[in-house]
């Protein structure tokens, strides 16, 4: 059950490196021009196919897109740094789990 530790470090690292060039991409500019909706549009769905599923991914993502919009763009820009870097702990947290 070894193995499985690696996939699990893979998808945290996938994922934190996605998070992370979102977060290098957003600037002032791109920051101001998006709307609630379309920062909410850029969050990773992680709920299952079912209605408690979807109403958390509908929630999830929508609390999201309004942290982001609301927030300064350097703010959000920082949080979504931070956000990858917890990513990229977690999936180290999982390779000391495999050794």
């Amino acid at each position: 059950m070894e193995w499985w530790w690696l996939v699990v470090t893979a998808v945290l690292w996938l994922i934190g490196f996605g998070i992370l060039l979102t977060g290098l991409r957003l600037t002032k500019e791109n920051h101001e021009k998006k709307g609630v909706i379309e920062h909410s549009a850029a969050f990773p769905s992680f709920g299952n196919f079912s209605l408690l599923g979807f109403i958390f991914d509908i929630v999830s993502s929508l609390i999201y897109g309004v942290i982001m919009k609301y927030s300064p763009w350097w703010l959000a820009k920082t949080f979504l740094i931070l956000l990858a870097c917890l990513f990229f702990y977690w999936g180290f947290l999982a390779i000391t789990k495999l050794i």
